[in-house]
């Protein structure tokens, strides 16, 4: 009896580790802190600074559907290697949104760290 207890102790903690283990790395899991994300849009409304664009159908369907976000001051505006300003940027410009950091699952979502956009327009 005395073995085979210890035995059973033994696959129990076997299986109990390799439990946390799976739960720890499904938690832990997911796009590394810093990697940004790009996807393209149409701008459907500009308000300053903060814009709600709607992602193309071209994009993976995580970046499809509407979103909102603010620019900070200081966030790059290019267009073929050339920057912009933020006036250069009307409704109907189709752009290029890299962003870090959460979305907020509301509707439309809010993206929270937008690192640049680039304008994907032929001429400007």
């Amino acid at each position: 009896m005395g073995k085979s207890w210890k035995i059973v102790c033994a696959a129990l903690l076997v299986v109990a580790l390799v439990c946390g283990a799976f739960f720890l790395g499904r938690f832990t899991a997911g796009a590394p802190r810093g990697a940004s994300v790009t996807f393209h849009a149409e701008i459907l409304e500009r308000d300053g600074k903060r814009f709600h664009v709607n992602g193309l159908a071209c994009n993976d369907i995580n970046s499809r559907g509407e979103f909102t976000f603010s620019l900070e001051d200081g966030t790059p505006l290019v267009w073929r290697g050339t920057a912009l300003s933020l006036d250069d940027l009307e409704t109907g410009d189709r752009i290029a949104v890299t962003y870090t950091g959460d979305v907020l699952e509301t509707y439309p979502a809010q993206l929270t760290n937008v690192l640049r956009i680039d304008l994907l327009e032929d001429e400007k």
